[in-house]
């Protein structure tokens, strides 16, 4: 679009938007797990919480 033959709006076409499955297709099937990924957390958040309270109390 142009006003007084200055460019004023520039029309840009959008990328396609890529699926999951085109997304991560270079690396699937190259990852190593060294444990359960669905394995809970929380044990570890538990026991950083219970260190940093015994560091605090010395």
């Amino acid at each position: 679009m142009n006003d007084n033959k200055n460019l004023v709006l520039k029309k840009k076409y959008l990328n396609k938007k890529k699926s999951i499955t085109e997304i991560f297709s270079k690396i699937q099937g190259e990852i190593i797990y060294n444990e359960d990924i669905m394995r809970p957390e929380t044990e570890e958040w538990e026991m950083n919480i219970n260190e940093k309270e015994n560091l605090e109390l010395d």
